[in-house]
Order: C-alpha cells, then structure tokens, then sequence
C-alpha cells in the first residue's frame, strides 16, 4: 500500500510541475497587466506595517527586499527569471531529501494553485494576496538555507540571533546572488556543509527520499530519521575546510584533521547523569601542569585516579562549559568499550602524541623538547599556538560504511527527543499578523 501511495504520489508531483513549467513560458505575458511597480509598492507596505505576517525571519525579509528596493523576486515579468519562482516550489518539495520537515516551509500558504491562479488567471489574485505570496516564498526560502546550514535547532544560533545578523552567513545576501543566476537551486544548496560526514549523509538522503522513492524501493523510517537528526547535529558543528579536532562522545573518540592525514584517538568521556557538553571552540594552547592531583572532573565513583607525582598535559580552549581536554593515565579506562566515565571532562589516551602532532602542525616542532623536560622535572610548561586549532564536540550516532548505515549506541539517550522536534515541532514564527 504504501509503494502504491508514493507511485501516486509521484505521478501526481511529476504533473503539478509540468504544468507549472508549461505556464512560465507564459508568464511575462500575464503578469505584464500587473506592472512590478505595483506589486513593489504593495511589498513596501505590507513590510512597513504595524500589521505583521506570519515570518520566520522577518527582520531578514525585511533587509532582503529592502536592499532591492523591494522589488518582487518570484511574481516578476523580467524575461529569463519567470521560472524562480517554480524552482523554489519545487525544492520546498523536496526538503525531505536533506532531512528536513515540509511542514516548516508556509505550506498552507504556498501551494501551486495560488501559483497556478497568479500566474494564469489575470486579475484574479490581487495585489494584496500577491504580495504576500511573494513575501512568504521569499520567508520559506530564507527559512530553508538557514535549516540547511545552521541547522533547524541551533543551540548555540537561535533563529533570533540569525535574524538579527548573527552567524558567519547572511542568507539574505545568498538569496540575493542566488536570484541573478538562471538556476537558484545550486546557490541556496551550496550553504550546506561541505565536511565528509555530512555529504555522504546527504548523499544517501537523497537516494533514499528521491531516487529510491521514484524507484519503488523500500527503506525503513527509522533509518531515515536516524540519518536526519545526525545531519543536523553535523549542520551545528559548523565543520568547515582546514585543520581541526572532533571529539565525538558516542564513539569516544577524537578525530585531528590535518591536510595530509586524519589521526584517532580513544577518548573517555561524561557520564550519562554528567554529559559532556557539545561546544565549537579552538586550542590555543598546550599547558604541561605541574605536579598536581588529577581533576575532580575525571574521577568516578568507582575509579578515582589520583596522583600527586606527575606532570600531565591539557589542551586549553575557553568555553562557557566548565570541561577540559586532558590527559589521565588511568589506561584501563581505554580498555572499556563503554567510556562514558567522567563527570564531564574529555580524557584522551596518547596525550603526548597529539601535543607533538598538533605542534609539527603549527610549524612548532622545536617546543616538543620543552614540554618533555616540563614532565621530567615536574615544572609547568605552557606552549601557545602560532594559529589556534578549531575543536568541535559532537554527538553523532550514526555513518556509512561500504554504504551500510552504522549506528553508535546513544549513550545520553537524545536521539529520540531531537527527532521529535524535527518531525513534529514546528519552528516559532518571530512575527504574527
């Protein structure tokens, strides 16, 4: 039954836009009746009104359309940009295959029969449902690359900070490239994550809720939905080009990119009842501590390493979480294959080796002897790095392996709680008419 409902589905898609496609061809000539001027000045009011719509990112649609003088985008007669706005309905259409919820994107409002009636059916629609069709398209768009790229439910970007302009993107400014290409769908797209992890997500993503769908094939929900909420975690991690460490804390691991060569390291970390916390933050430093007793931070209840006798390393980065990345010397803790351990602290086996490879990294290899002799003698030693390292802690619970979907034991049991809110919540909306 359920082959039969996404064939008919299909079917059904595969027709709206043909028709769609078949009526922009028309397009300059319909809406020719209705100069842009007109429907410009409608924008102009509808946004500077006290009466508000029902956006996402107000203040962003705002900037947007008063950076082009508020001059429609979608509803325009210029030759050559009648199809922007068929393109932008059709990604809307297929927001599943990034793992994303149709339902965030104004669907009660953007359907293609008001497109359908705007397009072809001259005087009709007025000015006023005109613009705010308009207005929502370019909302549900701007909505779209801030999920695509932020993610959906940043902790750490909220939808009013990126509304405000904070963020190392202004989507705005994206849609307003993305609308001066022939194509749009390649621009808004391209604010996606460009780390491995990510892309091959994405990759199965869209076989599996595009190509597998047309193709009849079958694949579990659960799996799909496992993928989603990962691609978000990887949307909020904000992995970029360069040099950088990944403390995953289902894998217990620590990944160090370097452009020649990944690095891995085993990793204990917080207890389920004191998680270790997802932050971005960078290295700065490399500090040998002098004789001192191991933090509280890495003793348990039942294993409480304490020793007064040695120097251990610690990888300084500034957090608002009270956590550090540490050496310990409790080696059987590495034997575990659950280590979830600490009461919030990263401990990372092989301490001394990522001090000496992040160093060769920064072009500091004459230091290593340094630190070294801190150990010997018991002194304390601190190294700070020519270019700070980023360092991104995560909680991902799934990848691909041989194109086999794998998954991490959800150690501090979240995964169920983010897919809830990805399928189910709906975003806030930052204004209400």
């Amino acid at each position: 039954m359920n082959t039969i409902y996404h064939w008919l589905k299909t079917i059904w898609r595969l027709k709206a836009y043909i028709i769609l496609l078949l009526l922009s061809t028309h397009y300059s000539t319909i809406v020719a009746a209705q100069p842009d001027t007109a429907l410009a000045s409608q924008i102009r009011m509808e946004l500077q009104s006290r009466k508000t719509l029902p956006l996402y990112f107000p203040k962003s649609v705002k900037r947007f359309y008063t950076s082009r003088n508020f001059k429609p985008v979608w509803l325009i007669s210029e030759k050559g940009e009648a199809g922007h706005a068929w393109q932008a309905m059709v990604m809307l259409d297929c927001v599943l295959q990034y793992g994303l919820s149709h339902a965030d994107y104004h669907p009660d409002e953007l359907n293609y029969g008001v497109l359908h009636d705007i397009l072809q059916q001259q005087g009709k629609v007025s000015l006023e449902q005109q613009s705010r069709f308009e207005i929502m398209l370019t909302d549900a768009m701007l909505t779209l690359m801030v999920h695509l790229h932020y993610g959906k439910l940043n902790p750490e970007l909220p939808a009013t900070k990126i509304d405000a302009g904070y963020g190392d993107m202004r989507m705005e400014a994206v849609l307003t490239q993305a609308v001066r290409q022939p194509n749009i769908e390649a621009t808004l797209l391209a604010v996606q994550p460009k780390g491995e992890a990510y892309t091959e997500m994405q990759h199965w993503m869209h076989k599996w809720k595009g190509q597998y769908l047309d193709d009849c094939y079958e694949i579990p929900e659960a799996n799909v939905r496992k993928v989603a909420i990962n691609m978000e975690r990887l949307r909020w991690a904000a992995i970029g080009a360069g040099k950088y460490m990944q403390v995953n804390i289902p894998s217990f691991r620590l990944s160090l990119f370097l452009p020649d060569k990944t690095y891995q390291f085993k990793v204990v970390t917080g207890k389920p009842s004191t998680p270790t916390p997802l932050l971005h933050s960078r290295v700065g430093a490399i500090d040998m501590q002098a004789k001192m007793i191991w933090p509280d931070q890495l003793q348990t209840v039942t294993l409480v390493p304490q020793n007064t006798e040695s120097s251990m390393l610690r990888f300084a980065f500034s957090s608002r979480y009270k956590v550090a990345l540490t050496e310990i010397k409790e080696t059987n803790w590495f034997n575990q294959k659950q280590r979830a351990l600490t009461t919030g602290d990263i401990g990372v086996e092989k301490a001394e080796r990522l001090a000496m490879l992040l160093l060769q990294a920064d072009h500091q290899q004459n230091k290593t002897m340094a630190l070294r002799q801190g150990r010997l003698t018991g002194s304390a030693v601190s190294v700070k790095l020519r270019v700070p390292i980023p360092i991104k802690v995560t909680y991902i619970t799934c990848w691909f392996q041989d194109a086999q979907l794998m998954t991490y034991p959800d150690i501090y049991q979240l995964d169920n709680q983010l897919e809830q809110a990805i399928y189910h919540e709906r975003p806030k909306k930052l204004s209400e008419r």
